[in-house]
């Protein structure tokens, strides 16, 4: 079976037959937040046999007193408490339905009686004491202990056209350039000319150009204003690569 609280209210997810005689019947709690940290107990009922169970995991065992008696209703309430002990959080009851008898084998010898409040309280304790005492001797045996840490160092290093950053940590060395205000590895201006035109091609350089750099003239196209200055005339490219006009001579009342 399974009980489920929202806080104030409880209610049966699941639920399962009562039989008269019954040791060890298991539930399931499922608590809402409102209840994490608080601590929590399980009050039942069954005539006049009242029990209290701390609750200290999602499953709790039903006292086997409260199943003795067949025709008696099984009830349920939660109570949460701070750590000073008040109680904090209450829940409203739930019937958890009615004992079924069941025929019992002659000479069956009695459970020992359920542990009280009182002893539950001190299990627990125990089991806290013992738990604690394991931890203290698992540390004195080094058990916990473990390597050194590496605090990470940074280091700044000028080179040329920047500055070179190293992180050195447990895992080793790393380091990055600053150049020129970015951080691309080194990018630095040319100091070349820009080409003229040729045979188109991506570059291999890894310098950039400035944004006022100019591009020299052509000299082996046209100018554009050639056309009006040179109006009539023929050009000739000379063996030194230079463009120059034929001035056309009139011969025998024609023109060449």
């Amino acid at each position: 079976m399974i009980a489920q609280i929202s806080k104030k209210q409880l209610s049966m997810k699941s639920n399962s037959q009562l039989i008269q005689g019954t040791v060890g019947e298991k539930m399931n709690v499922e608590f809402s937040d409102d209840w994490s940290a608080l601590s929590k107990t399980a009050v039942f009922a069954a005539g006049d046999v009242t029990r209290d169970v701390i609750i200290s995991a999602d499953e709790i065992t039903i006292p086997w007193e409260l199943l003795t008696k067949a025709g008696h209703k099984l009830c349920l309430s939660f109570h949460g408490a701070l750590p000073d002990g008040s109680i904090v959080l209450r829940t409203n009851i739930v019937s958890l339905g009615t004992i079924q008898p069941s025929l019992m084998p002659s000479g069956e010898e009695p459970e020992a009686p359920s542990p009280v409040r009182a002893d539950q309280i001190q299990a627990i304790a125990e089991q806290a004491l013992a738990a604690a005492q394991e931890v203290s001797r698992n540390a004195a045996a080094g058990l916990f202990d473990g390597n050194d840490g590496v605090s990470p160092s940074i280091a700044v290093q000028e080179i040329a056209g920047g500055h070179r950053i190293t992180i050195t940590g447990v895992e080793g060395s790393t380091h990055f350039d600053v150049m020129d205000g970015t951080t691309d590895g080194g990018s630095s201006p040319s100091v070349s000319v820009p080409l003229m035109d040729g045979v188109p091609s991506v570059g291999i350089s890894e310098t950039y150009a400035r944004g006022d750099h100019v591009h020299p003239s052509d000299t082996s196209r046209l100018a554009a204003n050639q056309g009006t200055t040179n109006a009539g005339k023929f050009m000739v490219v000379g063996s030194d690569g230079i463009v120059a006009p034929v001035t056309m001579q009139t011969w025998q009342g024609g023109s060449y």
